[in-house]
């Protein structure tokens, strides 16, 4: 990435990754903001937090029982400019938390990304940007610090880098800050700024990446990540989360050859590869696809339009609308895929974890007229027959696509059908339309008010 520069020492912008023709899937960005050391931990090595300790003993007793966890994903929530998209997708969370259903169909938490408040984690803006927004959300809220949560301010001799976030998700025990204002919601017990959240059926290495662009990790976090990968139960899946994301298509922040570096070096000298890598940073949702030199692929996810009013685009080709999926090579010369995309709405993905299968649902607000509606199904689990020269003994089947335009949107139905590029004022998959593709046979996804399902996805740990 570089900047747009006039004369003497003049600097005007920097460029969008697109910009230089070439679409990059990762960038070096330049150094425009500085290292924060970390604050002490709060807990003692290996910073492991159970998730047993957290949760009721029913609704542990259920998970455990019923070999199944669900969970809330999220990323760059805080609302402060404008707080009705963060509200929106608060209120589609919450409506997603059924008390009628049984305790292992609800989602046991939620899971942020980075950027909780804007726009330097002060502590006076916790109420509005965290508490107030999920005082009625019935779970536990977890969380890595993003860049803007670590960004304290330099003039401010009353701050230091995470003093909000440490004091809110990192207490000693669970008491209520003053800043939570009216809202009953403790402080979470988190025992670092990195750590492990341990649970029956995943284990989420949370990393923080720092403040500057593309982020920045260091001893001891690093060493710490290579003992977390080798010690942790291999016969459970692992998530690394973290918020600078390893691959991104779009075209703002683009994604990080840094901690491509930090992940890969880790997975190297643990010899272990985590099922799936969690990010935020980018305002829009993304599920790509890595596949390694030893042709091992690894799904990334980033779930960064929780609620910050701004959200970012995806690339364009020579003015059109890219159509996923998509393949892109990496600064290594990988292979990566993107396979769908949201970016003109807010939203959340709502995880469920069994023994068999890994299944993302993202779900997103309805803001504005004119709504879009994708569900795609996807599933990857061991003996499939299809790619197997790509997946070995596990591959991805699709098992089924329905495409439609929401029956209340303005304008005709798209039946372009097989023209390539779709039209500029379409973003469909090239499909048939919509009234032409079977119902999904694997059931209905969860109505939630005010929201509609966009994108699902299945693939076995």
């Amino acid at each position: 990435m570089t900047t747009i520069k006039g004369a003497s020492t003049h600097v005007f912008s920097r460029q969008r990754p697109s910009a230089s023709g070439k679409h990059p899937i990762q960038v070096q960005p330049p150094r425009d903001t500085k290292f924060r050391p970390l604050p002490n931990p709060t807990g003692q090595p290996p910073f492991r937090l159970d998730i047993k300790s957290i949760l009721a003993a029913d609704e542990y007793a259920a998970i455990v029982t019923n070999k199944k966890l669900t969970f809330h994903l999220n990323g760059d929530m805080g609302g402060i400019l404008y707080a009705v998209p963060q509200e929106l997708v608060a209120k589609g969370m919450e409506a997603d938390c059924d008390p009628k259903v049984a305790a292992a169909e609800n989602p046991a938490f939620l899971y942020v990304t980075g950027d909780c408040v804007y726009f330097n984690g002060q502590i006076s803006e916790y109420y509005k940007q965290f508490y107030q927004p999920y005082e009625f959300y019935p779970g536990p809220i977890f969380a890595v610090p993003g860049n803007h949560d670590g960004e304290n301010l330099d003039n401010d001799p009353t701050s230091s880098t995470l003093d909000g976030f440490v004091r809110n998700f990192c207490a000693p025990q669970p008491v209520k800050m003053a800043e939570s204002g009216d809202s009953h919601r403790t402080a979470m017990v988190q025992p670092n700024v990195y750590w492990t959240l341990l649970t029956p059926l995943v284990n989420i290495v949370g990393l923080y990446s720092n403040v500057p662009a593309g982020g920045e990790i260091e001893e001891p976090q690093k060493s710490w990540l290579v003992n977390e990968l080798k010690n942790l139960p291999p016969d459970v899946p692992l998530l690394i989360a973290l918020h600078h994301p390893v691959y991104s298509a779009d075209d703002h922040h683009s994604g990080s050859i840094k901690m491509k570096a930090v992940i890969e070096d880790a997975v190297n000298a643990a010899n272990r590869r985590p099922t799936m890598v969690l990010a935020g940073h980018v305002h829009n949702y993304q599920r790509l696809t890595h596949q390694a030199k030893d042709g091992s692929l690894t799904p990334h996810l980033v779930t960064g339009a929780g609620g910050y009013h701004n959200l970012h685009n995806i690339m364009k080709v020579n003015g059109q609308t890219m159509i996923a999926p998509v393949v892109f090579q990496d600064h290594g010369g990988d292979p990566v895929t993107l396979e769908k995309y949201s970016a003109d709405h807010h939203g959340f993905l709502r995880v469920e974890i069994t023994p068999e299968l890994i299944t993302g649902r993202y779900y997103q607000s309805i803001e504005i007229c004119s709504v879009l509606s994708h569900r795609t199904s996807f599933e990857r689990r061991a003996g499939a027959s299809c790619h197997a020269d790509i997946w070995s003994q596990q591959t991805f089947k699709t098992i089924r696509v329905e495409t439609r335009r929401n029956p209340i949107a303005s304008g005709p139905y798209c039946r372009h059908r097989k023209s390539r590029p779709c039209p500029p004022q379409c973003f469909l998959p090239n499909s048939a339309p919509w009234s032409s593709v079977a119902p999904d046979t694997s059931g209905p996804a969860r109505q939630i008010p005010s929201l509609v399902v966009q994108i699902a996805f299945k693939f076995a740990p």
